[in-house]
């Protein structure tokens, strides 16, 4: 899954079994924080991820 460059939401959906609605909500909220990027295409939004590693850090 991590070698995965979807086309489309509607692909990612497919692929990870969510509904395209929630997927793309869930999307929404992560490219405000700057973790995927939504780009527009022709018909289509194309999900790019930004951030592939995460580090958390408790404080």
């Amino acid at each position: 899954m991590m070698d995965m460059k979807p086309e489309s939401i509607s692909a990612l959906a497919e692929a990870t079994g969510r509904k395209p609605s929630k997927l793309f909500r869930t999307l929404k909220t992560m490219s405000n924080y700057g973790i995927v990027e939504l780009k527009r295409e022709r018909n289509y939004v194309r999900p790019i991820a930004n951030a592939t590693e995460f580090h958390i850090v408790a404080g």
